[in-house]
């Protein structure tokens, strides 16, 4: 609604002549345009990092799987077991190095 009063009034300064009111109209225009643009490459920006967050979980989900299938043929244990006890420790050494910390 703004942008059309701007634009009408862009094209009635170029009829009248008016090169300061030209000027100023062209300048609110273009700050308009940036302002979409800028909405649009924050939008790309949020996406791309979405996409590559849910590339990396996946990635990082596969190989623990992966790591944790090795060791339990390595060492003849059942996969259950080295899940119960080095997933459940990794999970929860951040929190004990924090209650350990304070």
């Amino acid at each position: 609604m703004l942008e059309e009063k701007i634009m009408n009034d862009y094209k009635e300064a170029m009829k009248a002549r008016d090169t300061v009111k030209t000027s100023v109209l062209s300048f609110l225009r273009a700050e308009f345009k940036n302002v979409a643009i800028e909405k649009k490459k924050n939008l790309l920006e949020i996406i791309t990092r979405l996409v590559f967050a849910i590339g990396v979980v996946f990635f990082t989900c596969s190989f623990i799987v992966n790591q944790t299938i090795y060791f339990s043929n390595y060492f003849g244990v059942s996969s259950f077991i080295i899940s119960l006890i080095f997933l459940s420790i990794g999970t929860n050494f951040p929190e004990l190095s924090l209650a350990i910390r304070v």
